[in-house]
């Protein structure tokens, strides 16, 4: 009889989690549908669920249990394609449902090897840049301009793709009239992430040398890290969650006044601030009213919206070519981007794991005083994965990564 009824509870249980995960689902959206601002197309599309589902997205997500240098994932992962270009052992590494905390020796290995005998090959990086340009149109439509938007033109959400946003009048006309980027190809571009393997590598001067910068989510610039992340930039990105915490209302002058002390304190000068209102539905809203708000800051820059679709093209890009990933980081989609207007990138500051080249322990971001992990175990990107596709960048000569000190790199004629 009690086997009998344990049976029996399991149906109920099943149905309330199914209740609930249904109810929150529907109270989400339809705040949303009060709350969005414009236009829009809404389809409800129940996917399977999962007894593990996140609430909170209303999406599965995968389970990590931390052991001695590895994270092992459950079993949820499809089955992925390899990368060309390796021995297997780092295919195996990387598509065997683990997330790594240590560099493997293979890839350490791979990295001595190229770092050794790299140079640059215009051949292969135009040889991407067309393929890029031909399926993406990077200049053209990277960026929401008036050109490629006008007012009511439905777009698909990057990240969910059954809703579509329409820009209205007011919104559209804010926009550039066309990109940036549809005039001026430069000659050398420096990627700065946020990585703790910055701190120490005096690659400061090297940075500050590039034509054109580009940081990510608003990073701080201090005296004290000068030498190592050096102080120009010309592009910085900003995501919701940051202008949610760092400037709250932004709208208000109290918070307004805190964002251009921001912008002045980390030197930022005229950079274009670049963000993805149109990723997922959250984003909409705070991110619009952060481009109306910051020319009231009476300061240079110029807040712009990455276009959806380009977005989405770029991963078809990046999975037809194996790199099988969900959802891409916004530093693998900068790098891509890149190849379409820069002649030869350098890329700094990137590096998936937890210690360094020698085994040290690394900080997620240069600025954090512990270990703080942002990026091993993110559930939504396979940080690790897409390194091993910029070393396979790196090996063709298409991109320069850096990942080691810079005070090893004597000469680095070949990137200015």
């Amino acid at each position: 009889m009690t086997f009998k009824g344990k049976r029996s509870a399991m149906p109920q249980q099943r149905l309330r989690r199914v209740t609930s995960v249904f109810l929150v689902c529907v109270v989400m959206t339809m705040y949303n549908v009060l709350t969005m601002d414009g236009p829009y197309v809404i389809t409800i599309r129940l996917p399977q669920l999962y007894p593990w589902a996140n609430l909170s997205m209303c999406a599965p997500r995968m389970l990590i249990k931390q052991t001695a240098n590895t994270t092992a994932v459950s079993d949820l992962m499809d089955i992925d394609e390899i990368l060309p270009g390796f021995p297997k052992e780092i295919d195996d590494i990387m598509y065997n449902g683990t997330r790594l905390q240590a560099p493997p020796r293979e890839i350490l290995s791979v990295l001595d090897t190229i770092d050794r005998t790299w140079k640059f090959k215009p051949d292969a990086a135009e040889e991407l840049r067309s393929a890029l340009e031909g399926n993406l149109s990077t200049i053209n439509m990277y960026i929401v301009t008036q050109n490629n938007t006008p007012k009511d033109t439905p777009m698909k959400l990057a990240a969910e793709r059954h809703i579509e946003y329409k820009l209205s009048a007011v919104v559209a006309g804010r926009q550039p009239a066309r990109s940036p980027f549809s005039y001026k190809q430069y000659k050398t571009c420096n990627i700065v992430g946020s990585s703790g393997l910055l701190r120490g590598s005096k690659c400061g001067r090297e940075i500050n040398s590039g034509e054109f910068i580009i940081r990510f989510n608003m990073p701080p610039i201090a005296e004290a890290y000068k030498e190592d992340i050096g102080v120009r930039t010309h592009l910085v990105t900003c995501n919701s969650l940051t202008v949610h915490e760092e400037y709250q209302d932004i709208r208000s002058m109290h918070w307004l006044r805190i964002f251009r002390n921001s912008i002045i304190r980390n030197k930022y000068g005229k950079s274009m601030i670049f963000t993805m209102p149109f990723n997922v539905r959250w984003n909409i809203r705070r991110l619009i009213w952060f481009q109306t708000a910051v020319p009231k800051a009476r300061v240079p820059n110029r807040v712009v919206f990455n276009h959806p679709h380009h977005k989405i093209a770029a991963e078809k890009f990046w999975n037809d070519r194996g790199l099988d990933e969900k959802s891409f980081s916004s530093g693998f989609y900068m790098i891509s981007s890149a190849l379409s207007f820069c002649e030869k990138i350098t890329v700094y500051g990137f590096w998936p794991f937890n210690l360094d080249r020698s085994g040290n322990p690394l900080s997620y971001h240069y600025s954090q005083t512990g270990p703080k992990d942002g990026g091993v175990n993110n559930t939504w990107h396979r940080m690790d994965r897409e390194f091993v596709k910029l070393i396979e960048l790196y090996k063709e000569g298409v991109i320069k990564l850096v990942t080691s000190p810079c005070i090893q790199h004597k000469n680095t004629s070949d990137v200015r």
